[in-house]
């Protein structure tokens, strides 16, 4: 599966970037993503740790919900990050969205 993000905070692993760095990125196709990535409303795998607002250090959650579908892969908080902020998201994975017929 490929990620839709390569940010620390997610990915947590330390040699990726931070997505501090990538926020408030206008992505003119935001409304069309978003209904994409929230379309997946069964989530296929759910970790028991909190999920947490990257900016603000709040506690979102009690879970971290994981959906896929069957190309990329993300989170709930991956979503909120770039409904909330404009987290830049993989170029590749919006491109895969717009190239979509079912979006």
């Amino acid at each position: 599966m490929k990620c839709i993000s390569n940010y620390r905070e997610f990915t947590e692993n330390p040699n990726d970037i931070s997505f501090s760095d990538e926020l408030n990125v206008v992505c003119e196709d935001k409304d069309t993503v978003l209904q994409y990535l929230k379309k997946f409303d069964k989530e296929c795998i759910v970790l028991t740790c909190a999920s947490t607002d990257f900016v603000t250090g709040q506690l979102l959650r009690s879970s971290i919900f994981v959906y896929n579908d069957g190309v990329y892969c993300w989170t709930s908080e991956e979503i909120y990050h770039f409904e909330k902020y404009d987290m830049k998201l993989n170029d590749d994975f919006i491109q895969y969205v717009l190239s979509r017929k079912d979006c």
